[in-house]
């Protein structure tokens, strides 16, 4: 990326995301780069005339610019900025131990260098963004507890639909009994038909959320959300058996005389 006209923009100091995005990883030090804007339009994209070429003179490393690792804005670029010309300044200090016990220090060291440079809301850098992180913690709280609510009320209407589908079945299960049938095989026929319609049901489902996960993140679903997709498949499907065992075994328990007089 180096240009004939030198860098007239100045030099400026790049991150280790930008060397491995736009430089594919290769020595940044003493190359070229500029900016090239487009504008959006119903036809072709217009480009603007590029900017000044910038030299890079240095590499730092990542310092949490964005909140994924596709996204593309981590890969950044530093410019300098002339004195007087920001304000406020924001400064980043690297210290050891407890950042708040050198706060007293750092406005001595201020003051000594400009008598007139005051320092304030000095915090670490982990606390910058405490606000944001509450009021998405806050939204992700609340998204949570109506997933549950939704969740739930999801699963006792498999139940109870379940649950009444195999207790229709009761004097079908008296008769099969009374002709000698063996429970096992009785119990065999009667999960069949709402297994398979649950497992369908999981499989349709268990796709479209693992295909969300892979759009959101990127491209493969981690490990971690692979086993909470199972989990949850398996979970729905306890809940399936579970409302299938418990009317069958009160079927199974019913005399067939009783269960060919429920029906008259």
């Amino acid at each position: 990326m180096p240009g004939a006209d030198g860098a007239r923009g100045g030099v400026v100091i790049v991150n280790q995301s930008f060397v491995q995005r736009v430089l594919g990883g290769r020595n940044p030090i003493g190359r070229r780069v500029r900016y090239r804007l487009f504008e959006e339009t119903p036809g072709p994209r217009k480009l603007a005339d590029p900017g000044p070429w910038y030299e890079i003179v240095g590499v730092v490393r990542d310092m949490g610019m964005s909140f994924g690792t596709f996204d593309p804005k981590v890969a950044g670029i530093y410019h300098p900025v002339a004195a007087g010309s920001v304000y406020p300044g924001r400064v980043a200090v690297r210290v050891r131990g407890d950042p708040g016990a050198l706060a007293s220090r750092l406005r001595a060291l201020a003051v000594d260098v400009d008598p007139t440079l005051r320092l304030y809301d000095l915090q670490a850098l982990a606390d910058v963004n405490q606000d944001e992180l509450r009021f998405l913690s806050f939204w992700f709280r609340l998204l949570l507890l109506v997933s549950a609510i939704a969740l739930t009320l999801s699963l006792a209407g498999i139940y109870s639909v379940m649950s009444f589908t195999v207790s229709r079945r009761t004097r079908e299960i008296g008769v099969r009994v009374a002709l000698g049938a063996a429970p096992r095989r009785v119990l065999l026929e009667v999960f069949r038909r709402p297994l398979v319609q649950v497992t369908l049901g999981i499989v349709a489902g268990a796709s479209l959320l693992g295909s969300m996960l892979a759009m959101a993140q990127g491209g493969v679903p981690s490990a971690r959300a692979l086993a909470l997709l199972v989990a949850y498949s398996a979970f729905m499907m306890a809940v399936c058996l579970l409302a299938c065992v418990a009317p069958t075994r009160r079927a199974l328990r019913v005399q067939p005389t009783e269960a060919l007089r429920a029906d008259g």
